[in-house]
């Protein structure tokens, strides 16, 4: 059968407890030491990771900010250029404006003094006839058959002279 020996048990757990004391000592503490460091190191890779994210945030917001004062004033850019553009615009139309009311001032003198050059000129082959017609019938007898023929011709040459007139105008 077996024997038990207390002898044998109690160096049985001495080296136990011997064998925990020298692992506590030499393994489980450098274990330990190095979980710890490796956790630490995490933690720090962690707040680090927090870090960065919490910058790339404000990085962003930043961004995001300048982009729009950038369009703000992109903005405000566009609606400057389309005011000046359209004062521009307004201050050519009537420049424009101005030149065609002095062009038709011009040609209304103008038309007006050549509308009288030209009556003086009627006016003056007009009276070149009357003189014609006056001395033709100083200088023949006086019948009245022969003064309805001047009469008649007279009016059939100032018919003439004023459709001349007409065609030149």
């Amino acid at each position: 059968m077996l024997d038990i020996d207390f002898a044998n048990i109690l160096y049985t757990v001495i080296n136990i407890v011997l064998l925990c004391i020298i692992f506590r000592i030499f393994l489980f503490k450098r274990v330990d030491k190095i979980l710890q460091a490796r956790q630490q190191e995490a933690n720090d890779l962690n707040e680090e990771a927090k870090t960065k994210a919490i910058e790339a945030e404000n990085s962003k917001l930043k961004y995001e900010n300048e982009l729009n004062a950038f369009n703000s004033q992109k903005e405000e850019m566009l609606r400057q250029s389309k005011d000046d553009a359209y004062r521009e615009h307004e201050k050519i139309i009537s420049d424009a404006r101005s030149q065609a009311v002095d062009i038709l001032d011009e040609a209304k003198v103008n038309a007006k003094l050549e509308s009288e050059r030209q009556k003086k000129i009627y006016e003056a082959e007009l009276k070149e006839m009357v003189v014609d017609a006056a001395s033709k019938i100083a200088a023949t007898s006086h019948s009245e058959e022969y003064d309805k023929l001047l009469y008649d011709k007279f009016i059939e040459e100032s018919k003439g002279v004023n459709n001349g007139s007409n065609e030149e105008r």
